[in-house]
This record gives structure tokens, C-alpha cells and sequence, in this order.
């Protein structure tokens, strides 16, 4: 939540402050980007569920113990390198976000003052929004990995096939049916 609306902002207030406009070519090229992005994301799950690759691993972080999947055969090493990977997801998907709606919501401003507090609420917002989605969302992993690590496996497989999917309906939708690889824009 905090890289998308980072994004936002930033691109809120090129619009804002120096009247800048994005492309409508940069525009599809950041939604294709999410898309691609989104294969990125599931493609390393569906990898490390392989058969015989993949096993349940105990980790705790502060006083919470849970459960994921992991292998041995990539890295000996537990630890998480993830952390830098959700604020730039969330970069990229601002950005396209940004490419469409936030210069047509800014344009209808009557000052930039109020384009600022348009953008800050927008921005909190969806970081609440999402923090509350991705605590939403992982309630069926919490679960599935309490009732049996199996059910676990399957529901990351899923996760991992779902975002795998989307991703390339996205990159067909931007790239060629939105024209993004054709001459016309």
C-alpha cells in the first residue's frame, strides 16, 4: 500500500504542480507491467511446489510461530528475502494506476491544495484498504495450514495459478487487445 501510493502521489503531483500528462503508450506499458509482474509472483510459487521439492517449514517472526512451504534444493537459506519486493509491486501497480486515474480525477480539482488532499486521503485509503484485503486474504492460508499442511500446499498452488493467470490476462488485455504492441497509439 505505501509504494502504490507513493506512486500516486508522485505522479499526482507532476500532474498537479507541473501539468505533466502520461502517455497513453507509458500507461499500457505500466498495466502491462502489473501483469507481468503478476506471472512473476506465481510462477516461484507453483516452482517451489513441484513434487518432491517442496516441504512445510516452521519459522517464527517476533512471538508468531506459522507455517509455509519451502525448499532445501534452491538455498539452505531461512530467510526472508521479501521484504522489499510488496513496496515495489505496489510502485508499479500506483504507477499504472496512476497513468489513468488519477490525472482524469485531478483534472476536475479546483486547486492543488485540494488535488494534495484529494491525493492524501486517496493514498491512506488504500493503504487501509489493502491491509485489510491482505489480512482477508490470508485467512484461508492460516486456516488451511491449522487443519493440514496438504490443504496448505493446494491452496498456494492456486494462489500461484490464479495470479499466474490474471497476470497474463492482464499483459493480453494491455498489450494487445489495449494496442500497447501495435502502431496505432
Amino acid at each position: 500500500g505505501i509504494g502504490h501510493t507513493l506512486t500516486l502521489f508522485t505522479v499526482g503531483l507532476g500532474v498537479l504542480v507541473f501539468k505533466l500528462t502520461i502517455p497513453a503508450k507509458m500507461a499500457l506499458s505500466m498495466e502491462f507491467a502489473v501483469g507481468f509482474i503478476l506471472v512473476l509472483l506465481g510462477v516461484p510459487i507453483i516452482k517451489q511446489l513441484s513434487v518432491n521439492r517442496a516441504h512445510i517449514h516452521l519459522h517464527q517472526h517476533s512471538d508468531e510461530y506459522h507455517l509455509h512451504t519451502h525448499s532445501h534444493r534452491e538455498s539452505s537459506s531461512h530467510g526472508h528475502q521479501h521484504t522489499k519486493r510488496p513496496f515495489l509491486v505496489g510502485m508499479v501497480h500506483g504507477f499504472a494506476g496512476g497513468g489513468a486515474l488519477i490525472p482524469l480525477v485531478l483534472s476536475t480539482m479546483s486547486s492543488v491544495v485540494q488535488g494534495l488532499f484529494f491525493l492524501l486521503i486517496f493514498g491512506l485509503g488504500s493503504i487501509i484498504g489493502m491491509m485489510v484485503l491482505t489480512g482477508l486474504i490470508s485467512l484461508p492460508f492460516k486456516f488451511a495450514t491449522r487443519i493440514s499442511p496438504k490443504l496448505s500446499l493446494w491452496i498456494q498452488g492456486i494462489a500461484g495459478m490464479v495470479s499466474i493467470i490474471f497476470g497474463l490476462l492482464i499483459m493480453w488485455q494491455t498489450g494487445i487487445v489495449g494496442g500497447l504492441f501495435s502502431s496505432t497509439i
